[in-house]
């Protein structure tokens, strides 16, 4: 058993989180541009140091048009993915720690907590409330730390591989949220 379970947020305990085709589709602009600037930006706006009403000024200013409202909460509709939801409510009853390691941006956060869903955990590190993202390993190194932790002591768990990677760097185990894990018992996979 291990002494700290971390997971993910989008993707493994939310479903129902990527509004970029919805923005797009608001926007009118072509969808292979905007993933260019969105991947330019998407990193510098969760680790806190762009806001997103300048990557609205940004895009207004790149594709000549006028953004309306604030598509990143707007558009942003997250839903809980059950099981998950039940695998960490059952490690919380058991006594087991149970932290939440999210790339964020504060408008998602906003929602996020406004739903409650960060009070499924013990706690959260959310990249730009810390000013680090996964899969940095400063990221990781800053939940170890404020846990009291060993990498090895660690279960991980994420959908990017290349979160999965960084985490593996540390000694932390981690295991990809991909659909080969979706088809087994997570509460063997953790040993529950």
């Amino acid at each position: 058993m291990a002494k700290l379970y971390v997971f993910d947020l989008g993707g493994v305990v939310l479903k129902n989180i990527d509004f970029r085709d919805r923005m797009i589709e608001l926007l009118g602009v072509d969808a292979k541009e905007f993933l260019v600037e969105y991947r330019h930006y998407d990193f510098p706006i969760m680790d806190g140091n762009y806001s997103i009403h300048d990557f609205y000024r940004h895009l207004e200013h790149v594709f000549g048009i006028k953004v309306p409202g604030d598509p990143f909460k707007d558009l942003f509709h997250p839903v809980e993915n059950a099981p998950m939801v039940d695998l960490i409510k059952a490690l919380r009853a058991r006594g087991s720690r149970v932290v939440c390691a999210t790339n964020n941006c504060i408008p998602h956060w906003n929602i996020i907590q406004e739903k409650g869903w960060d009070k499924l955990f013990d706690a959260c590190y959310v990249s730009h409330l810390i000013g680090l993202t996964k899969p940095s390993k400063a990221f990781f190194n800053y939940v170890l730390s404020h846990e009291g932790v060993e990498g090895r002591d660690a279960v991980f768990l994420d959908d990017y591989e290349e979160n999965i990677l960084g985490a593996k760097a540390l000694g932390i185990n981690a295991l990809w949220y991909d659909t080969e894990l979706l088809d087994k018992d997570l509460t063997t996979v953790l040993d529950m």
